[in-house]
């Protein structure tokens, strides 16, 4: 069997064998617990004494502090100098979310390596010491497998009903002395046989630390079990979600957990209600604080400092995808760390303000204000808990959804005071609020883009929250117990509780969202005068297209070095970016790195239209798909004659225009306003009742016009009737054309007569290229085999309506003998190809801005 296929294997059966549990797991569950009742064990939890929830609390918080000692052992063994403080950060970090997102362990593996990195130069040496340090977290429980084996702690029930659990349970036992025998065959200081001993005694104190939990749940919900068999059944329902591999041991721990505890005679909505304890106070809220520790660990200079990606080696036994995936969600912990948070918080006031405060607390507070109040304060809750669960999106990190948050957790504060004192509540309100205070730093964005699909999900959210707090509430409502406080609003208080919180929301995030935009000044581009346009395009050089930045329709980005030059308009939340980069070439992918990283800030989409194929690897480089516009008709004026056979034709062109008294010239600016007259009123008869186009075509505008020669062509009575602007390429011997117009009663051939004197003179004035211009969508989508986004992307840009037909424009260029160069259109992959060339179809159909 060839290693690649053992691999494969490998990885399937990784994936395939947690399903298969879950799958048992699921079968076994649903006809073990067919007759458990939910209500009666949430009923339960009034059986516990005052105080109690709190000391599980305390209990939780203490079993996962054992898992410290892992931590300070590797660093001793490392001889790494961390302080005391860090390493419970980390520690705490690394197993609270291992417990939840698992991956292995390599969860905990990537945060320790990513925090510890910079306190080592040896990087393998610590990723070493942490493979070791990983397994050794199941030698405490290998050898408590031991004590279950022979009865000191029992779980004979159990065992006997369930026997597969037996080939568990010694298979787990084995662990230890080879785990033990192979430290001694190391005998390195970061796995030796010390050592190795020294984590095996915190892997015994760590379980049974969070067996005592569990026992102290038990206790104060009424049980009065054995703690031998409380530690048995707990140590085999460890083991039973150990070999699961499931995060947490979820589903698998759990089963085995209700039914060990039902075998030995205690009540099964007892065991449900400790379990759901237990997976609070050992698992949930260590997870709360370990994201909170996560947010700033993981963030502002945290990261920084990490100047090599961390690689997880072989001893981790994973693939690179994994850890590819592993290492991207590391880097964005803490903005991941902080949406989860909200949404956790939305999520728990969502389901706390269907029920009315505590009594005791409400009947203080009415004494004080009219319970109306309440219920007011209850719907504002309702609203800010929708607020929080849509503005899940703040792992993008932008100001606007930091602010909305902020703003909705001292609503938070507010109503939960207003509501009756709750205490607990206003707390997490005020520690959230302190943590977005303090993270405020990792919010750099100014917007994100929002996609059509990310709206309609997001609205489809809203609307499937408000019908179920809508169901729930109502039916709640209807449930009227008159002798508790549980569950005591009315259908008329519930309306107005929920009616204000829709009211509240509706009017809070809108608000907000255009108070955000009225006040956020925009600075995308630079503002350049001509001069200094005229003065960067002499020293570093432009393009085909770069004289089109003294229209009036433009905005620009400079690079940082001042040596790349962007020209774009935008639309909408799209900027459309006309042509290359103007500049020099060594420095475009800085340049660009720098443009997309400033789009991102404010949200927009590029689109870079009429690109050169050149440098299409480079646009690849950022994410872009590729259009064909057309192909752009080249002239080799070194080559260009009207002698011989073949251009027979534009020789009597010329002659004819020449013998019937028509004059050609180059006029070179300051223009007299009578020229400028005479070449407008050319132009208005040429478009008629069209509209000026703009963006990538010039418009008729003399500020435009005066910054380059015009070639005209005079008739006998010295009018002109034709003229065509000169466009500079700010490239040594070549040239171009923008606007070329005539009367519309012009003889026939007269753009023939203008390009071929214009030809002989720029052959003249020792230019060697010039452009004539492009011939739309020439030999795009016209395939049936050709992809059909691009066939309705070309019938959408055919439908802008230039000033003239694409048909027969190539074989009108094509006498000319021009070299033919493709120009595309560069968009991201995951954007709509037409709904792209609409954007641009519509920003060329804007034509010439309107004078202020």
């Amino acid at each position: 069997m060839s290693d690649s296929l053992k691999k494969w294997l490998i990885r399937m059966v990784k994936i395939l064998f947690p399903i298969a549990i879950l799958t048992f797991v699921f079968m076994q569950g649903k006809k073990e617990l067919s007759g458990l009742s939910l209500k009666e064990s949430l009923e339960a939890i009034k059986l516990m004494p005052a105080g109690g929830f709190t000391l599980t609390i305390v209990l939780g918080a203490i079993a996962v502090s054992t898992m410290f000692f892992y931590d300070y052992l590797l660093i001793k063994s490392l001889n790494l100098r961390v302080s005391v403080g860090k390493i419970f950060r980390v520690s705490w970090t690394a197993n609270s979310l291992n417990g939840i997102v698992g991956f292995g362990g390599l969860a905990g593996a990537g945060i320790r390596t990513m925090l510890y990195k910079e306190h080592i130069d040896d990087t393998k040496q610590l990723v070493k010491g942490i493979a070791w340090m990983t397994p050794s977290m199941l030698s405490g429980l290998s050898l408590l497998a031991f004590f279950v084996l022979i009865d000191v702690f029992s779980a004979k029930e159990l065992l006997a009903e369930k026997q597969w659990l037996w080939i568990a349970l010694i298979g787990v036992f084995l662990f230890l002395p080879v785990y033990l025998i192979s430290s001694k065959h190391k005998g390195k200081e970061t796995a030796s046989a010390t050592l190795t001993f020294k984590y095996t005694l915190v892997s015994v104190i760590e379980w049974l630390s969070a067996a005592s939990v569990a026992h102290a749940i038990l206790i104060l919900l009424g049980s009065d079990i054995p703690a031998s068999s409380v530690y048995g059944i707990f140590i085999l329902s460890a083991i039973a979600g150990l070999i699961s591999l499931v995060p947490g041991g979820f589903g698998t721990f759990d089963l085995t957990f209700i039914l060990g505890f039902k075998y030995v005679g205690v009540q099964e909505e007892i065991v449900l209600t400790a379990l759901l304890l237990y997976r609070i106070v050992y698992y949930f809220i260590p997870f709360i604080l370990g994201l909170i520790f996560a947010i700033f660990e993981f963030g502002g200079n945290a990261i920084k400092k990490i100047e090599d990606k961390p690689i997880i080696g072989p001893a981790l036994e994973t693939t690179s995808v994994i850890w590819a995936v592993q290492r991207n969600f590391l880097s964005s912990l803490a903005y991941w760390a902080l949406a989860t948070l909200v949404f956790l918080t939305g999520l728990v006031q969502f389901i706390l303000s269907i029920f009315p405060p505590d009594e005791g607390d409400f009947a203080l507070f009415t004494q004080l204000i009219p319970p109306s109040v309440a219920y007011i304060a209850n719907g504002l809750l309702f609203g800010t808990s929708l607020i929080l669960l849509m503005s899940v999106t703040i792992y993008n990190r932008t100001k606007r959804t930091y602010w909305i948050v902020c703003g909705a957790l001292v609503v938070g504060i507010i109503g939960n005071i207003l509501k009756g004192f709750e205490i607990e509540e206003t707390l997490w309100y005020a520690v959230m609020l302190s943590i977005f205070y303090f993270s405020s730093h990792l919010f750099t964005r100014i917007r994100k883009r929002v996609t059509a699909i990310g709206t309609l999900v997001r609205v489809g959210l809203l609307y499937y929250l408000v019908y179920s707090y809508f169901v729930l509430g109502l039916s709640t409502a209807l449930l009227v117990n008159t002798e508790e406080r549980f569950m005591t609003y009315t259908p008329s208080e519930f309306h107005l509780i929920f009616w204000t919180g829709i009211i509240f929301f509706i009017l809070y995030y809108v608000g907000t969202v255009v108070l955000f935009e009225m006040k956020q000044k925009e600075q995308f581009g630079v503002s350049m005068t001509n001069e200094q346009l005229k003065d960067f395009f002499h020293t570093y050089g432009g393009n085909f297209l770069s004289h089109l930045v003294f229209l009036e329709d433009k905005q620009f980005f400079l690079s940082s070095d001042k040596k790349v030059l962007i020209q774009f308009a935008r639309s909408g939340k799209k900027i459309i970016v006309l042509g290359d980069p103007a500049g020099e070439k060594e420095s475009f992918r800085e340049a660009l790195q720098e443009f997309y990283d400033r789009a991102d800030l404010f949200g927009y989409d590029i689109i870079f239209y009429q690109v050169d194929a050149e440098l299409m690897p480079l646009y690849h480089d950022f994410g872009n798909n590729f259009f064909k516009l057309g192909e752009e008709a080249i002239v080799d004026l070194t080559t260009f004659t009207i002698s011989g056979k073949k251009r027979a034709g534009m020789r009597a062109t010329k002659n004819r225009f020449e013998r019937e008294g028509y004059s050609f010239d180059i006029i070179h600016p300051p223009f007299s306003p009578e020229f400028l007259t005479e070449l407008k009123d050319v132009s208005d008869k040429w478009l008629g009742k069209k509209n000026e186009k703009g963006f990538s075509l010039g418009y008729f505008d003399e500020a435009y016009l005066s910054h380059a020669p015009i070639a005209i062509l005079r008739n006998t009575e010295q009018n002109i009737v034709s003229f065509m602007n000169i466009m500079p390429v700010y490239k040594e011997g070549v040239l171009s054309v923008d606007l070329m117009r005539h009367y519309p009663d012009a003889p026939s051939g007269i753009m023939d007569a203008m390009f071929i004197n214009l030809f002989e003179w720029a052959k003249g004035e020792g230019y060697t290229t010039f452009n004539i211009g492009m011939a739309p969508l020439s030999n795009v989508g016209q395939s049936v085999t050709s992809f059909w986004s691009e066939r309705v992307a070309g019938e959408v840009f055919n439908n802008i309506r230039y000033m003239y037909s694409f048909n027969g424009l190539r074989k009108f260029k094509d006498k000319y003998d021009p070299t033919w160069e493709a120009r595309y259109l560069a968009h991201r992959k995951n954007r709509s190809l037409p709904a792209t060339m609409i954007e641009v179809s519509r920003l060329i159909g804007k034509g010439m801005p309107k004078k202020k």
